[in-house]
């Protein structure tokens, strides 16, 4: 009998009916706590990530949430709807997405990516063929860094690999007048001879 009584207080506390409203016991939900974590693009919790949260008429929540030491972070009592996320933190690209609370309680993962993990990305979207997406890393490293060297390199292999061959030697020219000593000439003729500039 007592198992019987708990899940029926249990199932009563929150419950949803057809049109979609939320209750706790007879009063209506309306508001949502969304619970987020922050990885960064090596899958570590990522601290010091600041997340705000702006409606759909463009009001900025008066609380910025910061993730913690384990990439934790916490909004309370937001009002249901399609909010806007930005997640901010020096040195890594900004991330922004659209998000629907609609429920009384809420998950969040958000991925951010440093300098290093995006030249990583775009040398393994290089590498797979997928020119538009490493086109795509390569503009988030520029605004990182304007003047990337890494930048260069992997810009200009991308360009060779399109058949671009005199924009690549033009990003090549460009590196060696930035640093004449750099090892990136040296790179760039070894994939050359092994073959690995051909985007066939």
């Amino acid at each position: 009998m007592r198992k019987i009584l708990v899940m029926i207080i249990l199932t009563g506390l929150v419950a949803s009916c057809a049109s979609g409203k939320h209750f706790f016991g007879e009063r209506e939900i309306d508001s949502s706590s969304l619970v987020g974590k922050v990885y960064d693009g090596d899958n570590q919790s990522c601290d010091g990530v600041r997340i705000t949260l702006e409606d759909e008429k463009g009001n900025v929540s008066s609380y910025t949430a910061i993730s913690d030491v384990t990439g934790s972070f916490y909004f309370s009592e937001r009002p249901f709807g399609i909010y806007k996320i930005s997640a901010r933190k020096d040195g890594y690209r900004e991330e922004i997405i659209l998000l629907d609370l609609n429920q009384p309680n809420q998950t969040l993962y958000l991925v951010m990516y440093d300098r290093d993990q995006l030249l990583a990305l775009c040398e393994d979207m290089i590498y797979r063929k997928r020119y538009d997406r490493a086109d795509e890393l390569l503009d988030d490293i520029y605004t990182l860094e304007e003047d990337s060297r890494e930048g260069l390199f992997l810009e200009a292999i991308l360009s060779w690999r399109l058949g671009l061959i005199d924009e690549a030697l033009d990003l090549m020219d460009r590196l060696m007048a930035m640093e004449p000593d750099n090892h990136y000439l040296e790179e760039f003729k070894a994939l050359l001879d092994e073959g690995d500039l051909s985007g066939s």
